[in-house]
């Protein structure tokens, strides 16, 4: 299907008419190198399909990401550990456009803890160049962190994190059905994993039957043929018997389950 018949499929006709001004809140995530990427949905094309800020190539695997404010605050927060025991002198952070368009009011929020270690400076961007062991990738809907410091020397002092005005019992909630989609699909990957072992397996135990048939009825035909003429010779020799009638009647029958099981074997050629 279409990227938009797909968004329209799983999201809804809400969000697949009012691309791509949604495209920031459902955005695709594909694994690069081992890290999760995101991948902004910034046009619509009146063939049914999309431009994403950043490639996506022909078999990659991809998983539908949303946006949700809180649990994204969640994640500089968690980083602060390693900034508090490094004596940062500097900071410049580099926030995508989805962010500030997204939630504009969280903004300060997330700048603020940083700015009360060290100096911070920054802007927006539409896409982010990250380095990653001895490749350099493109990125979308993050937030990048450069901390700079001229001395290695840790301090103890805890600088108070700031935290969002709203509570995060809405964030564990969808922490939860997150992990609830997450589990889901683990588990019918899984059923459809064993599935598929099952109908392969009834697939070759049909085709070993048919095969079986096959060479079955190949070898009955010769004895059957074998039987039926030196029963004609005989009684040409010699006349009809009374226990030869019967077993040519009998031969007849088998005969005719042989045609049978003939048919059934050659009826789709």
């Amino acid at each position: 299907m279409s990227p938009i018949d797909f968004y329209s499929k799983y999201l809804g006709e809400d969000v697949a008419l009012a691309l791509p001004a949604t495209g920031i809140e459902f955005p695709l995530i594909v694994e690069k190198d081992g890290i999760p990427t995101a991948r902004a949905l910034i046009a619509k094309h009146k063939d049914g399909s999309v431009s994403f800020a950043g490639n996506l190539k022909e078999g990659d695997r991809v998983k539908l990401g949303f946006g949700n404010a809180e649990m994204i605050m969640q994640n500089p927060i968690k980083s602060f550990d390693t900034l508090y025991n490094i004596k940062s002198q500097s900071f410049f952070l580099y926030s995508c456009m989805a962010r500030r368009r997204y939630m504009p009011d969280l903004i300060q929020v997330e700048v603020e803890p940083f700015a009360r270690i060290a100096p911070t400076s920054g802007f927006f961007t539409y896409a982010e160049f990250y380095h990653n062991g001895s490749k350099n990738l493109l990125l979308n809907q993050t937030l990048t962190v450069v901390a700079l410091t001229e001395e290695n020397t840790k301090i103890d002092k805890k600088v108070k994190k700031a935290e969002p005005e709203k509570k995060d019992a809405y964030a564990r909630t969808i922490r939860a059905l997150t992990h609830l989609i997450r589990q889901s699909t683990k588990d019918y990957d899984k059923q459809t994993t064993k599935l598929n072992k099952e109908k392969l397996y009834t697939h070759n135990l049909l085709a070993a039957q048919k095969q079986f048939l096959r060479h079955t009825i190949h070898e009955t035909n010769t004895p059957l043929s074998t039987i039926m003429g030196n029963i004609e010779l005989y009684e040409m020799e010699f006349g009809k018997n009374r226990y030869l009638s019967n077993i040519e009647v009998a031969m007849k029958n088998l005969f005719s389950i042989y045609d049978d099981l003939s048919y059934l074997i050659k009826k789709t050629k």
